[in-house]
């Protein structure tokens, strides 16, 4: 690296550092983070027995190893302090900055090009996102693989130097440790080998170790996505269905590229119901046609450069254009696409012939998309902001009304998340797991009249569909994730107001709890059963129950220390308690009680001795 470079790289590094800022004091959001994060047991401990799981596993149906040993140190060094895993996600888009900077000079040439292209890329909007959502570190860590592995492919290219090979294979191969979609990188080194008049068998030759890693590490993320429900893509589906995804993503096709260079009314997610038709279809034909005509163009002018930015945009949006990935329309999926797009820009700019005008005229697209870029990130505030942004830029979308509805409910609004559930479900009725949230907010607020009249029609509603062969539209992911373990939710909720209404009426609270377990396994109802077993004198009862809950669901931390207790207090083995309480504080060494169970740990510890 010249000492010419520095300067920039210290510009790009702090402007971007000093208009995040503010994120730092950003907490978690119920969008993914839980998954990855807040609810993830297996980052708690820094183990081999994790790190094994991690390489070998698919968490939420997700292979990515780095990102997830990263989360691993992060919370070793933090716990849940949101700060620390806020400001690695802002250290890895602005490292992936670096990169577009030194990837665009390397292919231009040209200092100013590389500046405002990788100034554009990390101040825009749309990339914000991706900047400040912890989950999304994925996009910003595996780019930085990526690039990496592209730049010193090229410096490999340029220099014949077998050890820039191998840093090259590496980059690339983290990258896909992390994000395999994102492998779409390698169709640009093999036009970047064309452009620089590399014989294509050579090329071939080169890169057939990274296509080999890229078809491997594709097809574990598609089987990875498909144990959640997830993978929506082409493979695998009927005919009709692949000409409907199809059709689906060429009707939005304009709306990633406008989104891009117009980056306003930006929202979480863009759901195709309310960009699909066919005028857009039309549109998108049309600007298909003008595209490949402007391409052929641009090639008989020998610009290849330009179109080999042109076609970074397109090559790396594959994934989310429905080949390979669902598709849906999201910010996030523009983060390695962006890239073509804005130097694209910037060299079409760069071509007025008075550069005083043309670099006046970038600085001001630089600062407008500074100024949104830096209100953007105040939208992952919290969820309720998220959402309320995402209705004000698509209107009152199903999914969308949901999730506001539910980040109401979660933040102990309840008249709030019950006016979005309402609204909600006079749009979709047969939405059974909106009820069951309405009617505990209902219950948060004292009406359990209400509340039980609610619980009664969610119950009735799900039996029908049960019997109807329709039960799955009652849920969606994280509302109830099945039919079953929504029943147990709603028998759950009514013992709660049984007990809520008259202490007296246990015996009713038992019967409806007992329901509960006998759906699915739903922690909170073997809980709160166990609990009551105890306070009624039916200790084997309880210890049965928690015995079969830990069998069902071994991560959770309660179970372990109930268990502990019981076993303690009523069956005075000290030894297997010990054992339970153990688990309890390495599946949760920050849960409510650790500091009880440190101490009766400590005190069983000092009078042995």
């Amino acid at each position: 690296m010249t000492k010419r470079k520095w300067p920039d790289i210290l510009l790009i590094s702090v402007v971007t550092f000093l208009m995040l800022l503010p994120s730092l004091r950003f907490g978690f959001v119920n969008l993914d983070d839980n998954f990855y994060v807040t609810d993830n047991v297996y980052i708690r401990h820094f183990s081999m027995s994790n790190i094994i799981y991690f390489f070998t596993s698919f968490h939420h149906g997700v292979y990515a190893p780095i990102q997830y040993l990263t989360y691993m140190l992060l919370y070793r060094i933090s716990g849940y302090h949101a700060m620390a895993y806020h400001l690695t996600g802002i250290i890895f888009h602005i490292l992936s900055g670096v990169m577009v900077y030194m990837v665009v000079d390397e292919i231009q040439h040209d200092r100013i090009t590389a500046l405002f292209s990788s100034l554009l890329f990390l101040v825009s909007p749309v990339n914000i996102d991706s900047a400040v959502w912890i989950a999304e570190l994925k996009n910003t860590q595996s780019l930085f693989f990526f690039l990496s592995g592209f730049y010193f492919y090229t410096l490999y290219r340029s220099r014949n130097r077998k050890s820039l090979y191998a840093c090259s294979f590496i980059g690339f191969i983290l990258g896909l440790l992390v994000k395999a979609p994102g492998a779409t990188l390698i169709i640009m080194m093999f036009l970047y080998d064309l452009i620089n008049s590399k014989t294509m068998k050579n090329s071939i030759f080169n890169l057939l170790p990274y296509a080999s890693a890229s078809l491997v590490f594709m097809i574990i993320f598609m089987i990875g996505q498909a144990t959640i429900g997830s993978y929506h893509g082409l493979i695998g589906n009927s005919l009709w269905s692949n000409t409907k995804t199809v059709i689906a993503v060429m009707a939005g096709l304009p709306e990633y590229p406008s989104k891009l260079l117009f980056p306003v009314r930006l929202s979480i997610a863009y759901p195709l119901d309310a960009i699909v038709s066919n005028t857009r279809f039309v549109l998108s034909l049309l600007i298909m046609v003008f595209i490949i005509i402007g391409i052929k163009e641009l090639v008989k002018r020998k610009e290849f450069l330009l179109v080999f930015w042109i076609i970074w945009y397109f090559a790396n949006m594959l994934p989310y254009y429905g080949i390979i990935a669902m598709p849906f329309f999201a910010n996030w999926y523009l983060y390695i696409a962006s890239i073509g797009v804005y130097t694209t820009l910037v060299i079409s700019i760069n071509r007025i012939d008075n550069k005083k005008i043309a670099y006046v005229f970038l600085a001001l697209i630089l600062l407008v998309y500074g100024f949104l870029g830096f209100k953007r990130q105040f939208v992952w505030k919290n969820e309720i902001s998220m959402w309320t942004s995402s209705l004000h830029a698509v209107g009152d979308d199903t999914s969308i009304l949901m999730s506001l509805s539910a980040a109401y409910l979660r933040n102990n609004e309840p008249y709030e998340g019950i006016e979005y559930g309402r609204k909600l479900l006079s749009r979709t009725p047969d939405f059974v797991a909106m009820k069951y949230f309405i009617a505990k907010a209902y219950a948060d607020t004292g009406d359990y009249t209400r509340a039980q009249a609610m619980l009664d029609e969610a119950l009735s509603q799900l039996n029908k569909l049960e019997k109807e062969g329709h039960a799955d539209i009652a849920v969606l992911p994280g509302f109830g994730d099945t039919p079953s373990t929504l029943k147990a939710m709603i028998y759950f909720e009514m013992a709660e107001i049984t007990l809520a209404g008259n202490q007296n009426h246990i015996d009713q609270a038992v019967a409806l709890l007992i329901k509960a377990v006998d759906a699915a396994p739903y922690v909170p109802a073997y809980e709160k059963l166990a609990y009551i077993y105890v306070q009624t004198g039916k200790v084997s009862e309880a210890r049965n129950l928690l015995a079969k809950l830990v069998a069902l669901k071994p991560l959770d931390a309660d179970a372990w220390r109930m268990l502990g207790y019981i076993t303690a207090r009523y069956y005075h083995d000290q030894q297997l308690a010990i054992k339970y309480f153990k688990k309890s504080l390495e599946l949760a060494p920050e849960q409510q009680y650790a500091g009880e169970i440190k101490l009766l740990l400590e005190s069983w510890k000092t009078n042995k001795q």
